[in-house]
C-alpha cells in the first residue's frame, strides 16, 4: 500500500472512531483493488489494542442488479463485521453512540464449518451453512449518503458496518424459499413497510461468492461465523428512539430497541 493508501486508512480510522462526519477520500482513482487494502488497514488498526477484537463475520453490499448498473460494478462487495458488535434480538443501542444510525433487514447465513479459501461451489457453500436467521445489519453512515460515494469509496470504509443483531428462530438452508419470503419492518410501532421475495440474491449464492472472495484475498469464512446476506428493504436511518420490529416469515423475527 503506498503513502497515500497509508495515510488515508489512518484518517478513515479516525474519524470512524470519534464519528466524525463522511468524507470522501480524495484520490480519485481509488479502484475496488486498492479500496480492499485500504479496508484491510482499517480493520486491522480498529481491531488493535490489548484486546484484539476478532472478525465475527462478513457483509454483502451492493449485491442486486440495481446495484450493479449504479455503481458500475460487475459483483458485490463485503466488509468485516466485528465479532463484539454481533449481539442477540431485544439488544438495546443509545442513538448518542453513533454519528448517524442506519439499519438494514436482512438474513443472516451462520456457518456450522470451515469452507476453503477458493474454489468454492455452491454445494460446498450449501453444506457448510448451519441455518439462517433474521438480522439487522447495523450501520453508522455518518452522513455518507447525502455525498452518494463510489463502491469503492464505501469499501475503503468498511461499507459503514458497525454491527449485527440476530434473530433467534434457526432455519435450515433447504426449509426457506426466498422467492416468497415475507419481510415486515416496524418502525416504533407506527412507520411499517412490507415487501415479499425481495432478497437481493439467494443467501447461499451470496456465502459460496463472499467465500471466493475471501480466498482470492488471502482470508477464509470460519465455523461459528455469520454472513449478512444483502437487505430486502431500503436502509433506515433511525432518528427517533423505539422500537424497531423486523420479521421475515418462517425465519422469525428479530428487535432493537434504541434509546
Amino acid at each position: 500500500m503506498n503513502k497515500a493508501a497509508d495515510n488515508l486508512a489512518r484518517r478513515i480510522t479516525t474519524d470512524i472512531r470519534e464519528r466524525k462526519p463522511f468524507q470522501l477520500s480524495g484520490l480519485a482513482d481509488l479502484d475496488l483493488q486498492q479500496a480492499y487494502a485500504v479496508q484491510d488497514a482499517v480493520v486491522d488498526q480498529l481491531a488493535s489494542g490489548p484486546a484484539r477484537r476478532a472478525i465475527g463475520g462478513y457483509k454483502l453490499a451492493f449485491n442486486k442488479q440495481a446495484s450493479f448498473e449504479y455503481y458500475g460494478i460487475t459483483e458485490p462487495c463485503s466488509a468485516p463485521v466485528f465479532a463484539d458488535r454481533i449481539v442477540p434480538s431485544g439488544s438495546s443501542v443509545r442513538l448518542d453512540a453513533y454519528g448517524e444510525l442506519v439499519i438494514e433487514p436482512e438474513i443472516a447465513a451462520v456457518l456450522g464449518e470451515d469452507l476453503p479459501g477458493s474454489g468454492v461451489t455452491l454445494e460446498q457453500a450449501q453444506r457448510a451453512i448451519s441455518h439462517y436467521t433474521t438480522a439487522f445489519e447495523l450501520l453508522d453512515v455518518r452522513g455518507a449518503f447525502a455525498l452518494d460515494p463510489s463502491a469503492a469509496e464505501a469499501v475503503a470504509q468498511g461499507v459503514y458496518n458497525v454491527g449485527a443483531v440476530l434473530g433467534e428462530t434457526r432455519i435450515e438452508p433447504g426449509e426457506v424459499d426466498v422467492a416468497t419470503l415475507p419481510v415486515l419492518l416496524v418502525l416504533d410501532s407506527a412507520e411499517r413497510m412490507e415487501a415479499r421475495g425481495v432478497a437481493p440474491q439467494h443467501p447461499a449464492e451470496a456465502v459460496c461468492w463472499l467465500a471466493n472472495h475471501l480466498g482470492a484475498r488471502g482470508y477464509r469464512l470460519k465455523a461459528g461465523m455469520i454472513v449478512l446476506c444483502g437487505t430486502h428493504l431500503p436502509a433506515q436511518t433511525i432518528r427517533q428512539a423505539g422500537l424497531i420490529q423486523l420479521a421475515m416469515g418462517s425465519l422469525g423475527s428479530v428487535g432493537l430497541t434504541a434509546t
